[in-house]
């Protein structure tokens, strides 16, 4: 997420939070062990907060992002994504659905997925209606939500160059995308949503 941040970002002042220690040695920058829903730092600590790819992963998504508001100075900026229910249907429903018929048959016929899962590892979407409310429920003011991603729903490491090519050129994702993306900020006390 580093590499994606704007330049004026001091890179200095870069936490990462991780459950994992063994993940965090790929990490050159302030490495903090814990978890989402009980985030070792004290209120009002934070400018921005990204949250990527881990609500699906927590025991208490409400905890979470209670602590993300909690952590964050009034006024500034949570960037959440996480997967999304519903969108295999909304795929299949979809005009590609005979596409990607085709390609899951290739799979079947060629090599195995790369898909690797880990044991104990929690692996749960969410609603995007369920995730606005819950983030104005906490205190935050949506700033935008929207979908991306359109990746091949049974190959999440290790698409085909097929799917790849046909996604890319074809496929919505601000419609079928398999993840949702919402922009928040944490409302001062007393604001109105």
């Amino acid at each position: 997420m580093v590499r994606f941040l704007p330049k004026y970002v001091d890179l200095n002042k870069y936490h990462n939070l991780d459950i994992s220690a063994k993940i965090m040695k790929y990490s050159p920058h302030q490495n903090v062990l814990g978890t989402a829903e009980q985030i070792p730092y004290t209120d009002n600590s934070f400018d921005f907060v990204i949250l990527s790819e881990v609500l699906e992963h927590v025991k208490d998504k409400t905890l979470a992002l209670r602590e993300c508001f909690r952590i964050l100075r009034a006024d500034q900026l949570l960037l959440c994504s996480t997967p999304r229910t519903g969108w295999l249907k909304s795929f299949w429903r979809s005009p590609f659905a005979v596409f990607m018929l085709f390609d899951r048959v290739m799979n079947k016929l060629g090599k195995k997925d790369r898909f690797y899962s880990v044991e104990g590892v929690k692996d749960e979407p969410s609603d995007e209606d369920w995730l606005r409310n819950e983030l104005t429920n906490v205190g935050f003011t949506v700033l935008k939500q929207y979908r991306v991603d359109n990746h091949v729903p049974w190959r999440r490491n290790g698409e085909s160059r097929l799917w790849r090519w046909f996604a890319d050129k074809f496929v919505n994702p601000e419609k079928y995308g398999h993840c949702t993306i919402v922009i928040c900020k944490k409302r001062s006390q007393g604001q109105q949503t």
